[in-house]
């Protein structure tokens, strides 16, 4: 299985690589996407007529914008990294 995923790794040319960011990172573009293809492409009366009715999924794609704060907040602490290390180590 490893070859397989090694497919999927980006090449980077820092030793500051941080794979959970890259996870996290996926999570809030996964948000976004989700939320602003259902949310267009579907009227949420389809959604409240029954068809989903577990509370998460429905926040999951009704509350989708919460990908776009997750994508700054990461963004966020990827550029304060290089500050706090050196702050840290001086």
């Amino acid at each position: 299985m490893e070859p397989f995923l090694q497919r999927f790794r980006r090449v980077t040319y820092s030793t500051n690589y941080l794979p959970e960011i890259d996870g996290l990172r996926f999570i809030a573009i996964f948000l976004v996407v989700v939320h602003m293809h259902v949310i267009h492409y579907m009227d949420e009366k389809f959604f409240n007529d029954g068809l989903i009715t577990h509370p998460y999924l429905k926040a999951l794609i009704f509350e989708g914008n919460f990908g776009v704060y997750l994508f700054f907040i990461i963004s966020d602490f990827i550029l304060e990294l290089p500050f706090a290390k050196s702050y840290l180590l001086h």
